[in-house]
């Protein structure tokens, strides 16, 4: 096996890699593993790797694995086209690295291949820690797959969709307050544990041999506990020093939630182990770090969903969130090249299309499986199929309701568009001004075509 070394960004210590340990035994600052460049520097080139298996083993003599892989199939995902959302945002060069397609719905299945790789060619039995919701069920996958033990308990709030992949690969789980011994021969693992960075910096690689050896000008990242980031710039910088890179000048965007969000509970981290590596990563790229609230999330999540077909955890289609503010600041150019990482599945956090659903006044009806009656009443349900006939205003509805035999105030039909305004059920999409007197004009939305659906159908 190729010499790799172990160093300390906190204090400095370097020392060969012998058996993987995730922290500095000086300081216990996480550790990142160094391969000699000098060494691949002719074996690793664009032809080289234009001939392999797309997926993160593509670039296998840049992970510290000898042996043969524990695999699902992970990396290889597609680097998506935005162009109905490019031009709903102004940006002709948006791009989605799609991760929501690894084999868990998660980026971090690329970590968790070499993780377990690795620790399986060490000779442990299996992995133990305290982890995020994410983590926990890409390592109970590779566990599972490689015939080790897992035992994890969760780091806080879970979402319930991740606890159940956790329980359903089989690991052993246990919550927040719980004890949890170490098992025997169990590899201690980190959120922010050196083979994960290791795993994932093959994100960055796809994207440069995907833009033929190009750098974007933008990739934004989701920032949790700091370790995605470090391995975006630890691939690109590893990229330039093999000379695989034709043209530099990313520049590298993190994006963290709210202290009090609710929705992106895997990127909450009170004190991230790698922020100040994720902060070096931003600041020699020239990018910035930038907070982004809950409703961003979802209405990124929904936008992605609606216009490109990829549905993402709030938290991961916060990178959206962020590229469309960014674009509004001006950071970032119409003309930019911008990568989005998208970084896990809707389904692991349905938070948002339960939100959708509530806003439709719909999820108790789909959860018990029984079709809707009328959540509207008869007088929002007439407005609804007045307006799919066409855009009017608030008086021609009114009009109309009355002609078919619905005796209501124009006041109160005022009302009723107010509250199917707020429900998102209809849009207002202008004001026309007739005899001195401006009135607004609404058109019913695809919400509001749905619920009119379900309410008829």
């Amino acid at each position: 096996m190729m010499k790799w070394l172990a160093r300390c960004p906190g204090c400095g210590l370097s020392r060969e890699l012998i058996q993987v340990t995730p922290t500095c035994p000086k300081c216990g600052t996480p550790l990142l593993l160094l391969p000699d460049l000098q060494e691949l520097r002719n074996r690793v080139t664009p032809d080289v790797l234009a001939n392999r298996v797309a997926g993160v083993w593509r670039y296998r003599e840049l992970l510290p694995v000898s042996r043969d892989p524990v695999t699902l199939g992970e990396g290889g995902t597609r680097l998506h086209a935005c162009r109905r959302l490019g031009r709903e945002a102004d940006l002709r060069g948006l791009l989605v690295k799609d991760e929501t397609k690894n084999p868990t719905g998660c980026f971090i299945d690329r970590g968790s291949t070499v993780l377990v790789s690795r620790i399986v060619e060490e000779g442990y039995q299996g992995v133990y820690g305290t982890v995020k919701g994410n983590l926990g069920a890409s390592l109970a996958a590779y566990s599972a797959r490689a015939g080790v033990g897992c035992a994890v308990r969760v780091d806080g709030p879970t979402d319930p969709a991740k606890l159940y992949q956790m329980i359903a690969y089989g690991a052993a789980v246990s919550p927040p307050d719980g004890r949890m011994e170490a098992p025997e021969r169990y590899y201690n693992v980190l959120n922010s544990d050196p083979l994960l960075v290791e795993g994932e910096k093959t994100i960055s690689l796809e994207v440069l041999e995907s833009l033929g050896w190009e750098e974007p000008d933008a990739i934004v990242v989701p920032v949790g506990s700091g370790s995605l980031m470090t391995a975006v710039w630890k691939g690109i910088t590893e990229a330039r020093e093999l000379g695989l890179v034709r043209s530099e000048g990313v520049r590298l965007y993190g994006v963290r939630p709210g202290e009090e969000s609710a929705v992106a509970l895997d990127l909450h981290f009170p004190e991230p182990d790698r922020l100040d590596q994720a902060s070096e990563a931003v600041r020699e790229s020239g990018g910035d770090l930038i907070t982004v609230g809950d409703e961003e999330m979802l209405e990124a999540s929904r936008k992605l969903a609606r216009a490109e077909g990829i549905f993402a955890e709030p938290a991961a289609a916060s990178t959206l969130a962020a590229a469309e503010r960014l674009r509004v600041e001006g950071e970032i150019s119409p003309s930019d090249t911008v990568v989005l990482i998208v970084t896990g599945s809707g389904l692991k956090d349905p938070t948002a299309a339960v939100r959708e659903l509530e806003r439709l006044h719909l999820t108790d009806a789909y959860v018990k499986g029984e079709r809707v009656g009328r959540p509207l009443g008869r007088t929002k349900t007439a407005i609804l199929r007045i307006l799919t006939s066409g855009k009017m205003h608030g008086y021609e509805i009114w009009r109309r309701l009355k002609g078919s035999g619905v005796e209501i105030s124009l006041p109160a039909v005022y009302q009723h568009l107010k509250s199917l305004e707020e429900m998102g059920a209809i849009a207002r999409v202008q004001t026309v001004s007739k005899n001195g007197r401006s009135r607004v004009v609404y058109s019913i939305t695809p919400r509001g075509r749905l619920l009119l659906s379900t309410v008829e159908g």
